[in-house]
């Protein structure tokens, strides 16, 4: 029998599946990493920045009643971390410890503390361990592939099917054979291959759903959010098992749409006697389809071959013989002996179907079961000789009736009872109704005695949206999850008990590129032509775009090193919509600029980023204001790319006052809108780099807190010796400021 070529799918996912699986065992490091950090906050709120060899990070509170927020980014083949945590006053100075899992491509366990702030007496430990994911996830695929082979061994099975299903399969041989029921065979096998196209995608994509999430739940269960992964992972499957009963659901009635609703029972017939033998399904869902078949046989005419594939279908039913499917089997059987002239058999049906009804009384709310009986009804009154009681009844179950499989024998038995009670213009009126259904029922085809049928046939379509919307549900979780896998991104995102949590991934999530190119004098992109790199460098430091910024900012660079960056549409019509600036600073300039933040130093010279305070878009349009607010909510992940090309570059100086007092002369304007505490901390930052310590405890816990302290010196034993000229000299111009403050 013809089969859909749509089966081959099966093998070509099966082979994408294992690669897939072997590429994504790959894809993540050779080893584990679990980072240990131990530290004891002395503020309530704590900054940890590290650096690392791996290919993902992710922390999480493993000790302690911290909040912790945190940012990871890839980029330069390294990873980055920020941690921001938060401390409930009865916490301070008690232990916290982090947990940090990773990956890595080796043994070597690389990993830098780039920049700390608000603790002290930090500890790291690193544990490695080997991660031969590659067997489980290529293992699980061949189970899963190998348990769906086994299910459609049973439709593809020849041999089997020569033994249990002979009868059927010698069935459908002669209706494909038979002059008069071929077109309508080829018809019914046309459409049971596009119920089966339906089946076979619905029976793929569940593969392939429950392999994505089984694979999705394993790669997350080794973070620390694996329990709600598990959560996430019993929906998914909770989804998978309703949307499956569902599409079987609408399959069965798309199946029996050419019987029930378009009245050709020989074409569904063939449909359900081919579903039956080569569909996907249990030996109860087989004898249904073969029930469906005997029906439409029986409809059609074929009394004998009806009764003979029902016993088939009765005896394939085996233990799964429900109420509903007991009285249907003794129903069809009734019927068909009675038109075989078997009085006596069919009296003995229709004696267990009263049997039936009296014990199962449920079975008497199924409105095709009360169909039957009025339709029994009906019958009995008419071999009673009862006909004007049978002409009202019958009247009556049309009336009620709008179902055209149950009006169609009734138009024809009552019309018989017409012509009986001498109303021939009434049974010509029926019978003119009946002829406009299509011949393949025996009822029209004894009409057409009386006149010319008027039934135009055309192609069974398997059509049904509400199987397409739930297909496309399936096809798109299958698609998303696919995503998730291949983009790296399926990772916990936060830890159970983690009430604050964000995350920014730059290489996926905040859509940022790390391509360089070479600056030019003006950068700016066209939105007619992306730029062949989103990446740019000004003077000695790279910072990295959004990608969604693509053609719509400009940079500018400004005098003595550095940039500001504007959004474009508001640039190009009132000259401003400026975003950020990054300058360059040798002095302690920087201090007076307008809303700045130090991104790292080098030597004497600062990088600091200034943010404006005054609306610089164009607030005429609301497009563009809302574009600037978008772009601004963007700036976080520009700041965090920010390098500076130098191996001896530093990006702590959010910890300093003056990063730069040990190498760069400041001046009086520096300290004019500084604090007294501001001015204090700047002047013995200067003595703590050299690792000075202080009998002021409020000042020994400030510089406690930061990562670059290591305070080793007692204050009995430190000298200005210890200091260059510029760090005298800025000394003393400090003291000079705080003496005139007094």
């Amino acid at each position: 029998m013809k089969r859909s070529r749509l089966w081959l799918l099966f093998p070509i996912l099966s082979v994408f599946m294992i690669i897939f699986a072997f590429w994504l065992s790959r894809q993540e490091g050779s080893y584990k990493q679990t980072i240990e950090l131990s530290f004891e906050p002395v503020q309530d709120t704590f900054t940890i920045e590290l650096q690392a060899e791996e290919k993902y990070m992710e922390p999480h509170v493993s000790h302690g009643d911290a909040e912790l927020m945190w940012e990871s980014a890839t980029g330069n083949g390294k990873s980055y971390l920020r941690m921001k945590g938060k401390l409930p006053e009865h916490r301070l100075g008690k232990p916290v410890a982090l947990r940090i899992e990773s990956d890595s491509g080796n043994r070597i366990r690389e990993m830098e503390i780039l920049s700390v702030s608000g603790i002290s007496a930090a500890g790291c430990h690193i544990d490695v361990v080997k991660d031969d994911t590659w067997p489980l996830y290529v293992g699980f695929s061949i189970a899963l592939i190998a348990a769906m082979a086994v299910l459609l061994a049973g439709s593809f099975g020849v041999i089997k099917k020569r033994k249990k299903f002979a009868y059927a399969l010698e069935l459908a041989e002669g209706l494909r054979d038979d002059p008069s029921a071929g077109d309508c065979f080829k018809e019914g096998q046309r459409y049971f291959l596009a119920v089966e196209r339906m089946c076979i995608v619905d029976t793929l994509s569940g593969m392939l759903f429950v392999w994505i999430s089984v694979l999705w739940v394993y790669r997350r269960s080794y973070s620390p959010g694996w329990s709600r992964a598990i959560s996430w992972f019993l929906l998914a499957m909770a989804a998978f098992f309703i949307i499956t009963y569902f599409l079987r659901i609408y399959r069965n009635r798309i199946m029996l749409r050419p019987l029930l609703c378009e009245n050709r029972p020989l074409s569904a017939s063939a449909a359900c006697l081919l579903s039956g033998i080569n569909g996907i399904g249990n030996m109860k869902e087989r004898a249904i389809s073969l029930h469906n078949a005997a029906v439409g046989l029986y409809r059609s005419g074929r009394v004998r071959e009806a009764l003979t594939l029902e016993d088939l279908a009765w005896k394939l039913a085996g233990k799964h013989k429900g109420a509903m499917l007991c009285f249907l089997h003794s129903d069809l059987r009734s019927a068909c002996l009675r038109c075989l002239g078997e009085e006596q058999a069919a009296e003995r049906e229709e004696l267990k179907l009263e049997i039936m009804l009296e014990e199962t009384p449920w079975l008497c709310k199924n409105k095709d079961i009360q169909m039957r009986s009025l339709s029994a009804k009906i019958r009995g009154l008419i071999s009673g000789g009862d006909l004007e009681q049978a002409e009202i009844e019958g009247n009556y179950y049309l009336d009620r009736c709008h179902n055209d499989y149950h009006r169609l024998p009734m138009l024809a038995m009552i019309a018989e009872v017409k012509e009986m009670l001498e109303k021939p213009l009434e049974a010509a009126d029926l019978r003119k109704r009946l002829l406009s259904y299509s011949p393949e029922n025996h009822e029209v085809l004894k009409a057409m005695a009386y006149g010319p049928c008027t039934y135009s046939y055309t192609r069974l379509k398997a059509h049904d949206f509400t199987g397409i919307i739930l297909r496309a549900a399936y096809v798109l979780a299958v698609m998303f999850f696919l995503f998730q896998l291949a983009d790296g991104a399926t990772h916990s995102k936060g830890q159970e008990d983690s009430p604050v949590y964000t995350e920014t991934e730059m290489s996926s999530s905040a859509g940022i590129d790390n391509r360089e190119t070479t600056p030019s004098a003006l950068k700016e992109t066209a939105s007619g032509e992306p730029a062949e790199s989103l990446v740019r460098k000004a003077a000695d430091f790279s910072i990295t775009y959004p990608e969604n910024w693509d053609g719509l900012y400009v940079e500018k660079p400004l005098e003595g090193g550095g940039i500001s960056v504007f959004q474009k549409s508001s640039f190009e019509q009132n000259g401003d919509g400026l975003l950020f600036s990054i300058r360059i600073f040798n002095n302690g300039d920087y201090v007076n600029e307008p809303d700045y933040e130090i991104l790292g130093y080098d030597g004497a010279n600062v990088y600091a980023m200034s943010l404006p305070t005054d609306v610089t878009f164009l607030l005429e349009n609301e497009q563009v204001q809302h574009e600037y607010e978008q772009m601004v909510w963007d700036i976080e992940p520009v700041k965090y790319s920010f390098r500076i090309d130098s191996d001896s570059a530093r990006y702590d100086g959010s910890e300093f006052i003056f990063p730069n007092s040990s190498d760069a002369a400041l001046n009086e304007a520096n300290l004019l809108n500084l604090s007294a505490q501001r001015l204090r901390i700047a002047k013995n930052e200067i003595y703590a780099r050299h690792g000075r310590r202080f009998t002021d405890m409020e000042l020994q816990q400030y510089f406690n807190s930061c990562s670059w302290y290591e305070g080793k010196i007692e204050p009995s034993e430190f000298t200005d010796d210890l200091l260059n000229e510029l760090e005298k000299k800025n000394v003393q111009l400090i003291q000079k400021q705080q003496e005139r403050m007094e």
